[in-house]
């Protein structure tokens, strides 16, 4: 029993870990579950202990029993706040994604409406009014669900907002992974508690592709586009 405080060090560390990365829901719910199962252990442990030791009395024995029993009890109570702040946090990682999917969909439906763009008038669109206005994109596929700064006084069609930034190149559409043709204006902050949120932004590269790159990986991504740009002989786009 003298070597139980190491389990508990391992579950704080655990816990500061999780509460760092992943917020507060995930770390109390992974370290109550933790905690619990030590005092079930610890219970289950004093039991055997009692009923095979011949020197306990019979009463003594029911008692170390019944107080074992309010060890499984707040065993219980903590499991059930642990699975409960899980579900929280799962919850709204679900409504998360559900939205940021819908983005990236929006996302990848502006880069095909852009390669119909190229072949019917053979050149990129200089902006999200000539897409719209050919006929190829609607002012609902430029909106991204979890950008704040959306209208909603007035109807998509005269606000003419986008949620995306179009980065268009010149000439015959070049599907090209190098080149970074539109992402999102702004990073998304998720909408769960984290000390370090993850932020990140949607990016439609000129394949086709649609990732989420972090400031960092979006950085690099600008870089290479810059360069591939230049060797294309393309205008550098206006951000």
């Amino acid at each position: 029993m003298k070597f139980f405080w190491i389990p508990f060090l391992i579950a704080l560390a655990v816990a500061i870990a999780l509460f760092l990365v992943e917020g507060p829901f995930v770390c109390f719910g992974t370290f109550a579950g933790f905690i619990a199962a030590l005092m079930t252990l610890a219970g289950a442990l004093a039991c055997i202990k009692a009923y095979r030791n011949p020197d306990v009395e019979a009463d003594s024995r029911g008692e170390l029993t019944r107080s074992n029993v309010g060890f499984a009890a707040a065993a219980a109570g903590l499991i059930l706040i642990g699975y409960i702040m899980l579900a929280l946090t799962a919850l709204g990682r679900t409504r998360e994604f559900s939205k940021t999917a819908v983005s990236a969909a929006n996302l990848r439906g502006v880069g095909q409406a852009m390669e119909l763009y190229t072949v019917d008038f053979g050149d990129y669109p200089p902006s999200p009014v000539e897409l719209v206005a050919a006929g190829h994109s609607t002012w609902a596929e430029f909106c991204a669900f979890l950008d704040p700064d959306i209208p909603d006084d007035r109807p998509l069609e005269v606000a003419q907002y986008s949620s995306f930034v179009l980065r268009p190149g010149a000439g015959e559409w070049k599907a090209d992974p190098k080149l970074l043709l539109a992402y999102e204006r702004s990073p998304r902050t998720p909408v769960e508690l984290r000390v370090i949120p993850r932020r990140g932004r949607w990016v439609l590269f000129g394949d086709g592709n649609v990732r989420t790159l972090d400031d960092g990986e979006f950085e690099a991504a600008r870089q290479v586009d810059a360069a591939r740009r230049k060797e294309l002989d393309w205008p550098p786009p206006v951000d």
